[in-house]
């Protein structure tokens, strides 16, 4: 019989092999109960986490797991399609995962139906001490998806690495952002007017990222204000001198009104847009233009897109 030190470094010779991605320990422990108590002994070195799927029995379960095991929280795993819209039902397995807070480090929840969304936010008006992954997609609905509360994680996330929204508005994500030093993805896409941050305000809550690589931003409103007054129809003027210099980014992608993209873009000092020498864009002012704009910087390349087009604006027929 293999001695316990033996079986552990056959585990973590498993656990390192790139074709066992993720990690599913789960089908070891079930061997025999030996080998399930030397796993158990050892989750730290064996990187043991808790994947909590819709389809988990988190309560039942966390009897059985070490006290200290991190949490996933995630339907992305679980699905017979990545695009399953979760339900209600679905979703009490996912808020019993979140009342373990201050053990989830990695929430990832596609398709998100707004009662069910409701219910998460109201779940997660405290901070995650522990959370580096946040990724919430609302489903494509009628329904507007509900607007995350200045409160939302408490205001604080000092472990956040990845903040990602699809079609779900914050617009008081400031704070939230500016209370992490260490975010390296930061995106925000389909995002509705309800979720309108001016560009001063996420160049201010980007000041602290001195880490960033990945910065998206995707609006849906073709207003470039659409909480303040009409800037003009050649040229949004610069409203203030706030910039932020992110020196490790390394990939931006903008979609969206051509007015906001030549305020927010100017505030940006980072070796990835000074790679974009003589940008189309530049020469391209008109507010009344849809923008999309991407560029992406590696140690051997450098490449960029720019297209536009005309914004068409409705003529309101004569009474």
């Amino acid at each position: 019989m293999l001695p316990d030190d033996v079986l552990l470094d056959i585990f973590d010779f498993y656990r390192m092999d790139p074709t066992f991605h993720p990690w599913m320990w789960v089908t070891l422990a079930h061997v025999c109960p030996r080998w399930r108590q030397v796993i158990f002994a050892s989750p730290r070195r064996l990187d043991l986490q808790f994947l909590c799927t819709p389809r988990t029995r988190v309560r039942e379960l966390l009897y059985f797991l070490p006290p200290a095991m991190p949490i996933m929280i995630s339907n992305y795993f679980d699905s017979p399609t990545l695009h399953t819209t979760l339900s209600l039902e679905d979703g009490s397995q996912v808020i019993a995962a979140l009342e373990q807070r201050d053990r989830v480090w990695w929430i990832h929840l596609h398709d998100l139906p707004s009662p069910l969304l409701e219910k998460l936010v109201t779940m997660m008006q405290e901070t995650f001490p522990t959370l580096q992954y946040l990724r919430l997609w609302a489903t494509d609905e009628t329904q507007a998806a509900p607007v995350l509360p200045d409160g939302f994680l408490g205001g604080s996330a000092p472990c956040l690495r990845t903040f990602w929204l699809r079609g779900i508005p914050f617009p008081g994500l400031s704070k939230l952002i500016l209370s992490t030093n260490d975010l390296v993805h930061f995106v925000l896409e389909k995002i509705p007017d309800s979720g309108y941050i001016s560009p001063e305000t996420v160049t201010a809550a980007l000041s602290t990222c001195t880490k960033l690589e990945t910065l998206v931003i995707e609006i849906l409103s073709e207003d470039p204000h659409p909480d303040g007054p009409d800037p003009g129809s050649t040229g949004q003027v610069i409203t203030s001198n706030t910039r932020v210099t992110l020196s490790a980014l390394t990939y931006f992608s903008f979609d969206g009104n051509g007015g906001y993209f030549d305020d927010f873009v100017p505030r940006i000092e980072s070796p990835l847009l000074a790679r974009d020498s003589n940008p189309f864009w530049q020469h391209d002012t008109s507010v009344n233009r849809h923008v999309q704009y991407e560029a992406s910087l590696t140690r051997t390349r450098f490449w960029s897109r720019y297209f536009s087009c005309p914004l068409i604006i409705p003529v309101p027929e004569d009474e």
